[in-house]
């Protein structure tokens, strides 16, 4: 009995060496800060839509396809946006659909849908 205890305090003592030895993975240290959402930076109007730059990338969660709603102060959905391009800070979208009595301004959150 004593020498199971000690084979298990032992080997309890080797891993805790080797994962401090080893440091954390790197995968906990992808998304540092707000993940799944963004604040809108600028909006760029075209002819036929507005493209909205949002202050959020892949380290955030955002990947191009993915659809997010945009939120006012009342933390209420109003708009739904596409990622169309992103990178590790920003991101840039399009309106896929809107509500009408309300308009998309610098500093709305914005929040990747979840399934």
């Amino acid at each position: 009995m004593k020498i199971k205890m000690f084979k298990f305090i032992l080997l309890f003592v080797l891993i805790t060496n080797l994962v401090s030895l080893i440091g954390k993975p790197q995968f906990l240290n992808l998304n540092k800060g707000n993940v799944n959402r963004g604040s809108v930076s600028k909006i760029v109007s075209i002819s036929q839509s507005d493209i909205i730059c949002i202050n959020g990338g892949v380290r955030q969660g955002f990947q191009t396809g993915v659809v997010a709603s945009v939120l006012n102060d009342h933390a209420e959905m109003f708009a739904n946006i596409i990622v169309v391009s992103t990178n590790s800070h920003s991101s840039i979208a399009l309106i896929i659909e809107k509500n009408p009595e309300q308009n998309i301004s610098i500093g709305d959150n914005v929040v990747i849908k979840l399934l």
